[in-house]
């Protein structure tokens, strides 16, 4: 008797796990636009917004409607034209307002993403940008794959990165942590059970002093030689070594920053240039802007600036 009474009591505990998992998983799931077009959209919209002539051009029973015309940023609900009419009892006209729960739904629909099927089970990471930086963390990194949403997660060497944003289901924007040490380390994406990986992808260096031996080592010689240098380099400017940075008549003026057009071209984004790509001998020439190779982390024009400020040394 008392065997079955423990059975029953394991029995019990086991459906009731079920249902909390059960009930924990559906609280979680993502917000879709089918949801959303049975609840509210095509039993209250629909009379005005659907049809051959919708109000204003807009189908809400048509999700590619609502996004050629952009009345939802994706992850941003208070951006998105849709909530902000329902929420001001504006929309629907002439009917009553929507309840705070229908508006909750459409607020979360938009926070998920405002996507038209539930995303697929499945998460890729496919790149990253910066693929270094100081070990002192704190500056942003964007994270590129496929079927992120709000929940994803990401990690640096299995720390968390911070100040996350959603951008798009392809793009997540957050703050590196600090590191250690340096080294190279995993990033990874994570999202319940599902998870992507880029192995050794990111490089923690220490911090960039503002010595050239520093810049040439860190900046010069792996982003720029490749052009600025031999024979013809682009602008007569050769950054093979110091004498030859440092005979440009323009390029390094020790302790002026508004007079050096190195840094005047490096902070403006125009420069480093893609090997083969040239441009006119003008600072303020924005032509070929499609030829331009990513611009400096802003750490490495930081340690320009500072080189020059304290005069340009050869040290």
């Amino acid at each position: 008797m008392e065997n079955k009474s423990k059975g029953r009591i394991k029995i019990f505990f086991t459906i009731l796990e079920m249902t909390v998992v059960f009930s924990t998983a559906q609280v979680s799931a993502v917000v879709t636009f089918d949801e959303v077009n049975k609840k509210i959209f095509t039993p209250i919209c629909a009379s005005c917004h659907s049809g051959g002539f919708p109000d204003a051009d807009l189908d809400l029973t048509q999700y590619t409607s609502i996004k050629s015309k952009e009345v939802v940023v994706p992850f941003d609900p208070q951006k998105s034209l849709l909530l902000q009419k329902v929420v001001s009892g504006e929309m629907p006209a002439g009917g009553d307002a929507l309840s705070e729960t229908q508006i909750q739904l459409i607020r979360d629909w938009i926070s998920d993403g405002a996507l038209d099927a539930p995303p697929a089970a499945t998460l890729n990471l496919k790149s990253i940008n910066p693929l270094f930086g100081s070990i002192q963390g704190g500056y942003f990194m964007d994270i590129l794959g496929e079927n992120f949403t709000p929940d994803t997660e990401v990690t640096l060497d299995n720390k968390p990165c911070t100040e996350k944003k959603v951008i798009s289901t392809n793009q997540i924007n957050c703050r590196v942590p600090k590191a250690e040490g340096p080294g190279k380390v995993d990033v990874k994406v994570t999202l319940g059970s599902l998870s992507s990986t880029l192995e050794k992808s990111f490089e923690y260096r220490l911090p960039l002093g503002p010595t050239f031996s520093a810049l040439y080592t860190h900046v010069f010689k792996p982003k720029c030689i490749g052009c600025h240098s031999g024979n013809n380099p682009p602008h007569d400017l050769d950054m093979s070594s110091y004498e030859t940075l440092m005979s440009h008549r323009r390029a390094i003026v020790p302790g002026d920053l508004k007079k050096s057009r190195l840094y005047k071209m490096v902070s403006r984004g125009k420069m480093p240039l893609k090997p083969g790509s040239s441009k006119k001998d003008d600072d303020d020439s924005e032509e070929d802007d499609e030829q331009q190779a990513d611009p400096l982390p802003q750490q490495e024009i930081e340690a320009i600036a500072h080189w020059i400020l304290q005069g340009a040394l050869n040290n």
